[in-house]
């Protein structure tokens, strides 16, 4: 598992849905919860051809892309779940991802609440 953030809570966002639609087969579950009082959990999960564990520590990083030619494919960049990251921990949260090869990934983004809003 890959984690980046700053909120001590277990961890999907635009970005992670597009790369599910985009590298999946099969359907997308996209989950939006309130995850305990102070944070909401947003999951993304596919049933893709997940994340081989090799490359899970670098998902986050810019220009980062799993599978280059499948990548430039579909106009990849390697900048969408950089920026992602750069956003979430921008407002205090914390984005992660689970994957076994073959299996599908899960993108989960944790965001605290805004003061007042709980």
């Amino acid at each position: 598992m890959r984690t980046r953030g700053r909120t001590p809570a277990p961890p999907g966002d635009r970005e992670s849905g597009r790369n599910a639609v985009t590298h999946t087969n099969d359907r997308v579950f996209v989950t939006v919860a309130r995850h305990d009082e102070k944070t909401a959990l947003v999951s993304v999960r596919d049933q893709g051809p997940g994340i081989d564990a090799e490359h899970l520590p670098h998902v986050f990083d810019r220009f980062y892309r799993v599978d280059p030619s499948r990548s430039r494919a579909h106009g990849g960049t390697g900048l969408g779940l950089a920026i992602a990251a750069a956003l979430v921990e921008a407002h205090h949260g914390r984005i992660e991802v689970e994957s076994v090869a073959g299996e599908g990934a899960t993108f989960r983004v944790t965001l605290p609440f805004m003061s007042g809003s709980a």
